[in-house]
């Protein structure tokens, strides 16, 4: 893509069929972002949103990005992922004049963590940085869930087995980045 401005773009997939994504080309310095999942904490119980792990195919609102209730299909995902180095996941960024601020922020490789291909339970991968409420770690590991029918991968708070402990200030059983079955009004999450 020529164009650094923020917005919606064509991309194609492999069967040269063209689809629309929200881009952004601005919140990080030479980073380019692409839109595949977004939802309001009122469409955080939605299935497809809360009880699906990223390598299934559940799409919702595919072909009108939004911040409200989207995700993309599983065959754009997986095309948007190979040509992708970095994956992350930040709250509100609609409200925030498309500046991230890196509060409530998770960033990593799919080199490192492949958030396409993972499912399991209390597993620590490295990531770039995350920052919970605040508390914040470069290069450090974090706890990862994902449940295949059961819920999108996240990080719970209050959890203390790896490197990264935002669990002061947590909410009992917090969820953060994904799946929220537990909220800490403390953690930006979109309207």
């Amino acid at each position: 893509m020529a164009s650094s401005k923020n917005g919606f773009y064509w991309l194609f997939h492999e069967q040269f069929k063209r689809y629309v994504v929200y881009c952004d080309f601005s919140s990080e310095p030479g980073v380019a972002s692409t839109l595949v999942m977004s939802w309001s904490r009122k469409n955080k119980d939605l299935p497809e949103i809360k009880n699906k792990a990223f390598m299934q195919d559940a799409p919702v609102n595919h072909n009108t990005p939004n911040w409200y209730g989207y995700r993309q299909t599983l065959a754009r995902m997986k095309s948007i992922r190979s040509r992708s180095t970095y994956w992350r996941a930040t709250c509100s960024f609609n409200q925030m004049q498309q500046k991230i601020g890196y509060r409530d922020y998770l960033r990593g490789t799919f080199s490192d963590f492949d958030i396409m291909t993972f499912l399991g339970d209390s597993q620590c991968f490295p990531v770039d940085y995350v920052n919970i409420r605040g508390y914040a770690a470069r290069v450090t590991t974090a706890q990862f869930w994902q449940v295949q029918d059961g819920y999108l991968v996240h990080i719970d708070s209050q959890s203390t087995g790896y490197a990264f402990k935002p669990n002061a200030g947590a909410a009992p059983s917090e969820d953060n980045f994904g799946y929220y079955g537990h909220f800490n009004k403390n953690f930006r999450h979109g309207r």
